[in-house]
């Protein structure tokens, strides 16, 4: 991918009661964006969408692709791969923040919970098929290339990012 950023790259944090986080981990030995989810705050909740991932907490119990209630601490843990028999290849976290409307929150949480079973190496064609449904996502195309997943929502301005490498 000789497109990804080769600096840490910090933008402003977003402000909103509602945040939607495009998180993409990229497989430092290869150089490979390899697995995508989501995380939902609102007020009221806080969700990790994770499909097909192998990430477990011992505070936070995964109900098929989703983590619900989740702390600050256990997000924390899960964009750090905390625990994971992978943790020695090395990860670097891409992380888009976009402060969304209460009601495209309320949509991302119907279409994240209701999520069916998914098929295998099939994270960025489910987290980019409810993003194409969310309301100002119309640029997202679902598709099954992670690296497409990241193109997209790097070329957009108004998309907080943050680069992290996590050894």
């Amino acid at each position: 991918m000789d497109d990804l950023p080769e600096q840490d790259i910090v933008s402003p944090p977003v402000v909103s009661a509602h945040v939607l986080k495009v998180v993409i981990f990229e497989l430092n030995a290869l150089g490979l964006p390899f697995h995508s989810g989501l995380i939902l705050h609102t007020p009221e909740t806080r969700l990790i969408f994770d499909p097909l991932g192998k990430w477990q907490s011992d505070q936070c119990v995964r109900d098929g692709e989703v983590f619900r209630n989740v702390t600050p601490e256990v997000e924390a843990q899960y964009l750090a791969r905390e625990g994971l028999a992978t943790e020695a290849i090395g990860w670097t976290l891409h992380l888009f923040e976009i402060g969304i409307s209460a009601e495209t929150a309320a949509r991302a949480q119907e279409l994240i919970t209701s999520s069916r079973p998914v098929l295998p190496l099939h994270c960025a064609q489910e987290v980019s098929s409810i993003l194409a449904r969310l309301p100002g996502f119309e640029f997202v195309t679902p598709n099954i290339v992670t690296a497409d997943l990241y193109r997209a929502l790097r070329a957009r301005q108004e998309i907080s990012y943050t680069r992290r490498v996590i050894n």
